[in-house]
């Protein structure tokens, strides 16, 4: 078993083949019979720093906690995965309520950053659909 992320410059198709030709090289031995399996092809996402979607996250925030949201890119996945296997662009961010405890034992949000978030989410949508 393995996980693979994969960027937007080395996808999931290179990797799949690279894979599927390692596998070819260990089947001509006459002591592996291995077979790829996938369970679960998610794709890279790539979005743009001066989306609209993204300025807006960063002047809400900077209004309301005063604080600069730094722009970065992670290797984790979200559901912006499987929406962009449909070909239609449109802007992501990841942006919400956390601290030092993502995907622990004892993963945890604070109730005050949780309501604050809501209150940035209102008017982030607001700005954005007007």
């Amino acid at each position: 078993q393995g996980n693979i992320r994969t960027i937007p410059g080395y996808d999931n198709d290179v990797v799949i083949k690279k894979m599927n030709e390692l596998i070819d090289e260990l089947n001509q031995k006459d002591t592996y019979h291995l077979t790829l399996s996938i369970e679960a092809n998610k794709i890279s996402v790539k979005s743009e720093k001066d989306s609209d979607i993204a300025k807006i996250a960063q002047q809400v925030a900077k209004k309301r906690v005063n604080v600069d949201i730094p722009m970065v890119g992670v290797s984790g996945t979200t559901d912006a995965a499987e929406f962009t296997k449909g070909k239609q662009a449109f802007p992501v961010i990841i942006f919400g309520p956390g601290n030092e405890t993502p995907h622990q034992v004892d993963e945890y949000v604070d109730v005050d950053n949780y309501l604050e978030m809501v209150d940035i989410y209102k008017e982030m949508a607001t700005s954005y659909l007007v």
